[in-house]
């Protein structure tokens, strides 16, 4: 496969995902190499600089920069920190899932006490 052939299918695969607010999990599971490879060893390494990535994609600097821009415009990365040099990180932006922990808490709290639910059997104190 030729340099702009790996560039394309790259692009053509980040382009069949939605633009979301973050990537589950799950997700990178279904991406393809080298796409899979240089986000999953981004999250092991907690961020990456756009060298970094392009040696994960085997891609050049150029190229790289233009998947870096489309996977921080689809939700897959947020900027991370400039490193001494100057340069930009990068690192997988996750999804958020489910409730916040914080609106179940709120949502106890506003119950009213006779709607608040019986302690199970196990919190019970033995009668004696």
């Amino acid at each position: 496969m030729t340099h702009l052939e790996a560039y394309q299918k790259i692009m053509q695969e980040i382009d069949g995902w939605p633009i979301q607010d973050g990537i589950r999990s799950s997700d990178l599971t279904l991406l393809q190499d080298p796409l899979r490879t240089a986000l999953t060893t981004t999250v092991r390494e907690g961020h990456v600089t756009l060298q970094e990535f392009s040696g994960f994609l085997g891609l050049d600097l150029d190229s790289t920069s233009h998947v870096v821009d489309a996977l921080l415009e689809h939700g897959f990365l947020k900027t991370s920190q400039d490193t001494p040099s100057g340069e930009t990180e990068y690192r997988v932006h996750y999804a958020r899932s489910g409730r916040q922990s914080g609106d179940l808490w709120n949502r106890l709290k506003s119950l009213e006490p006779e709607q608040k639910p019986a302690p199970s059997q196990h919190q019970q104190k033995p009668e004696d």
